[in-house]
């Protein structure tokens, strides 16, 4: 899609879910959801940490792991039920 209806897409959303098993050198697609003002929720790892900086949060470990499947579905609702988090 367009770069601009992607934009607005972002700027509709929540929160960006993002479970990455990918080690990313840099992250454009979280830095795309940050830039339309949506919080990021993804793997610590790679380059991400860099592109979501304070705009969301990083989840150690990986997609699939029981740990890091729980911290990632508490982490969307803490976002999605509590405004001063978000």
């Amino acid at each position: 899609i367009l770069q601009r209806r992607l934009a607005r897409e972002y700027m509709k959303s929540a929160v960006f879910a993002y479970p990455n098993t990918i080690p990313e050198t840099f992250g454009i697609t979280a830095l795309e959801a940050r830039a339309g003002g949506c919080p990021v929720i993804t793997t610590k790892m790679g380059g991400l940490p860099e592109s979501v900086g304070d705009g969301g949060i990083l989840i150690p470990g990986l997609p699939g792991e029981p740990d890091y499947d729980q911290r990632f579905v508490e982490s969307v609702l803490i976002l999605l039920r509590n405004n001063e988090v978000w």
